[in-house]
């Protein structure tokens, strides 16, 4: 196909940015932090396609650092995860490293490059 002949669908990109909560599926915990987001809207031939991307992950370095701007929705989000019996842990109770061997299948940390697991990743971890 020549280039002449790729038509591209106008996409609009919306730049998000909030609160982002991770919960354990393991124990009754979660962390929060703040995070960003794309969503990318595109519409071709009547239909809608929308995808999104993440380019901020949380980690034991980056929990609890929410801007003032999210206090209100942060207070509701606290209340609800109390309110469902979890309980929100701070830095302090996840950064230290896990004081075992264990083989955790998350992409966030590499123990190939030299890096070693955490409690956050015990906890927390999720692999795509």
């Amino acid at each position: 196909m020549s280039k002449s002949e790729v038509k591209e669908a106008p996409v609009v990109v919306w730049e998000m940015e909030g609160v982002s909560v991770y919960v354990s599926r393991l124990v009754p915990v979660a962390v929060f932090g703040w995070s960003e987001r794309s969503k990318f809207i595109r519409e071709e031939n009547n239909r809608v396609e929308e995808s999104y991307s993440g380019y901020s992950f949380l980690g034991p370095e980056n929990l609890n650092d929410v801007p003032e701007k999210f206090s209100s929705e942060l207070r509701e989000i606290k209340q609800c995860l109390h309110e469902a019996g979890y309980i929100i842990l701070e830095k302090s109770d996840v950064e230290g490293l896990l004081p075992f061997e264990a083989e955790i299948p998350t992409i966030l940390t590499m123990p190939d490059f030299g890096e070693q697991y955490t409690i956050f990743d015990a906890v927390f971890y999720w692999k795509d």
